[in-house]
C-alpha cells in the first residue's frame, strides 16, 4: 500500500513534467526569453496586469478609465479586466521583478493552478491520484490549448473545477455552504475574465438543472422548509452584489455601444470542422491540420480535444448505465454545451443564448471549449476509474494510459507562437526614450503616428506600454472593440483622423506630443 502511495505520486509528478515541459518550456524557453502569444493579445493582457498592479500601488488614480484611448472613459470594460488573477502578477512586481518577467511569471502560475486544482478536485471525488492527474492533464495541459495560448485572458480558469465540485457537494446532502461556494467560484470566475464567466455561467446553469430535473423531489422538498428557501435566496442575492460593482462597467459600455451583431457572432461559433481543427505540430493528428482552412477566423477554430476524450466519452455513453448520476449529468451537460454552441450551415441554437444579457457582447463564442475540458475530463476519470476497478494490473494500465494521453495530446514545441521578450522591452524603450526626448511631460497626452499601414496594433500596443513608463495618456489604444471616432485614429493611426478625433472631443492641438514612425 506504502510502495502504491508512491506510485500515485511519481505519476502525478511525471505528468506535471509532461504538462510543464510541453505547455509552459515550449512558450518561455529555458531561459524566458519568449513570451507566449504575440505583439498584440498578449501584450495587451500584460499591460491590463501592469494597469492592475499601478492601481492598486496607488500610482494611478482609476481602475476602469486606464490611460488610453485618451480621454474615452470606463475603457477597461471594453475587454477582460484579469481583476482575479492580477494579485498572482502583483506578487512579482512587489518583489522587483519587471513588467515581462512577471507576466511569465503569472502564466506558469495560472498554467500550475490549473492542473493543480482539477487535480485537487479529481482525487477528492476518485480518491485516487494517478487517475486524478491523468484527468487534469486534460484539462490543464490539453492540445487545445495551443489554439488558445494567442488569448492569454482567458488561461486563468482553475476555478472551474471548484464551482462543479461544490455543487456536486450541495445535491449529495443539500448542505447551502456548497451551494454558496458554487456560486462564490461563479464569481471568482467572471472577475478573472469576463468570457470564461458567462461561459461558466452556461455549463453551471444546465449542470444545475440536469440535477434538478433527476432530483427533483429531493430538491423541492427542502423549499418547504422557510429558512431553507431565505438562505438559498440569500446566496443569490450575496453573489450578485459581488458581482455588480464588477458588471456595472460593463453594463453601462453596452448601453453606450449596444451588443454585436448576431451575424458578426455567428461567424465565430464552432462548426463540426471546428471540433476536428488542429494546430500545426501534433503526431498523431497531423492530417487534421487542414481540416479548418476554410472557416471564417479560423484561428479561434482549433477545438480539436484529443481523441482519448471523444473515445472516453464514447464509451462513457456505451456504458452509460455503469456510472451514477453525478457522472451522467457531466456528459449530458456536454453535450447541451455543445449543443447549444455549435452551427450547423446556417442553423444555431445559440441564437436563444444570445438574447441572454451579456452574452450578446461576446464574441469568440469557441473559447468555450476550456469548459468543455473540464467535462471531457471528468469523463475520462469516470471511465478510467472504471476500468481501473476491473483490470489485474493497474500499474500497468495507468502507465499505459499516460503514455497514450501524452502522445494523443503531444504538440511539437517548436510551433508555439510566442515573441521575444528583449525584442518587446527594445520595442518600449524606443517610445519611451523619443518621448522622453521630446519632453512628454509638459503635454496632456500623446499619439503615435506611423507611415507603414501594416500590423498597426503592435504600435498602439507601443504606446500603450510606454504611457504606462512616462506616466502620461496615450490617445492610441487596442481592445476587443472601440468608440466613435477613437476607432477612426486607431485603425488608420494617421494625423488627418488623429486630428478629427482630436477637434471632436474639443482637445487643442498643442496639448498632445504627435510622434511620427
Amino acid at each position: 500500500m506504502k510502495n502504491f502511495k508512491y506510485f500515485d505520486i511519481i505519476i502525478c509528478f511525471v505528468v506535471l513534467l509532461a504538462g510543464v515541459y510541453i505547455h509552459i518550456i515550449s512558450n518561455l524557453g529555458f531561459d524566458l526569453s519568449k513570451i507566449p502569444g504575440d505583439l498584440g493579445d498578449s501584450r495587451f493582457n500584460n499591460y491590463i496586469l501592469e494597469h492592475g498592479y499601478l492601481y492598486i500601488t496607488g500610482k494611478v488614480q482609476y481602475f476602469w478609465s486606464a490611460p488610453f484611448m485618451y480621454p474615452e472613459q470606463n475603457v477597461i470594460a471594453l475587454s477582460d479586466n484579469l481583476i482575479g488573477s492580477m494579485p498572482f502578477y502583483a506578487i512579482y512586481r512587489f518583489l522587483g521583478i519587471n513588467t515581462e518577467t512577471s507576466f511569465q511569471l503569472w502564466f506558469i502560475t495560472i498554467t500550475l493552478l490549473n492542473y493543480a486544482s482539477a487535480t485537487f478536485v479529481f482525487y477528492k471525488l476518485t480518491k485516487n491520484l494517478s487517475i486524478a492527474s491523468l484527468g487534469a492533464y486534460i484539462f490543464a495541459f490539453s492540445l487545445v490549448m495551443f489554439g488558445q495560448y494567442t488569448h492569454l485572458q482567458v488561461i486563468p480558469k482553475f476555478i472551474i473545477p471548484f464551482a462543479f465540485y461544490f455543487t456536486i457537494l450541495f445535491f449529495r446532502n443539500y448542505q447551502l455552504k456548497y451551494f454558496l461556494f458554487a456560486l462564490l467560484s461563479l464569481v471568482y470566475q467572471f472577475y478573472c475574465g469576463i468570457y470564461l464567466g458567462f461561459l461558466l455561467s452556461l455549463g453551471f446553469g444546465f449542470y444545475f438543472l440536469l440535477n434538478i430535473i433527476a432530483k427533483n423531489k429531493q430538491f423541492f422538498v427542502f423549499f418547504k422548509q422557510q429558512k431553507f428557501t431565505l438562505m438559498f435566496l440569500g446566496c443569490i442575492l450575496l453573489s450578485g452584489l459581488l458581482l455588480y460593482p464588477l458588471m456595472m462597467p460593463y453594463y453601462k459600455m453596452s448601453k453606450l455601444l449596444g451588443v454585436r451583431e448576431f451575424a458578426f457572432i455567428f461567424d465565430t461559433l464552432p462548426t463540426i470542422k471546428s471540433y476536428f481543427y488542429i494546430p500545426k505540430g501534433s503526431i498523431l493528428w497531423h492530417f487534421l491540420e487542414k481540416t479548418g482552412e476554410s472557416i471564417p477566423y479560423n484561428w479561434e477554430h482549433y477545438l480539436f480535444v484529443g481523441g482519448i476524450p471523444i473515445l472516453s466519452l464514447l464509451i462513457f455513453i456505451l456504458f452509460i448505465k455503469k456510472f451514477n448520476s453525478e457522472n451522467k449529468m457531466m456528459a449530458f451537460s456536454l453535450i447541451l454545451i455543445l449543443l447549444f454552441t455549435i452551427k450547423i450551415g446556417n442553423f444555431t441554437i445559440y441564437k436563444l443564448i444570445y438574447f441572454i444579457p451579456g452574452f450578446g457582447s461576446l464574441r469568440a463564442i469557441g473559447r468555450v471549449v476550456h469548459l468543455e475540458l473540464f467535462f471531457y475530463a471528468m469523463i475520462l476519470v469516470s471511465v478510467l476509474l472504471f476500468f481501473y476497478n476491473k483490470v489485474r494490473f493497474n500499474k500497468i494500465f495507468i502507465i499505459t494510459i499516460l503514455l497514450l494521453i501524452i502522445a494523443d495530446q503531444f504538440i511539437d514545441k517548436t510551433i508555439a507562437i510566442n515573441y521575444n521578450k528583449e525584442n518587446a522591452q527594445n520595442r518600449t524603450k524606443e517610445i519611451v526614450n523619443l518621448l522622453e526626448n521630446k519632453n512628454v511631460k509638459q503635454y496632456n497626452a500623446f499619439a503615435i503616428c506611423v507611415k507603414n499601414k501594416e500590423e498597426l496594433y503592435k504600435y498602439n500596443i507601443d504606446a500603450m506600454i510606454a504611457s504606462q513608463v512616462v506616466n502620461k495618456p496615450t490617445i492610441n489604444g487596442y481592445s476587443g472593440t472601440c468608440m466613435g471616432k477613437n476607432c477612426d485614429f486607431i485603425v488608420n493611426l494617421d494625423t488627418i483622423s488623429l486630428y478629427d478625433y482630436l477637434n471632436f472631443n474639443w482637445i487643442k492641438k498643442n496639448e498632445v506630443l504627435v510622434i511620427q514612425r
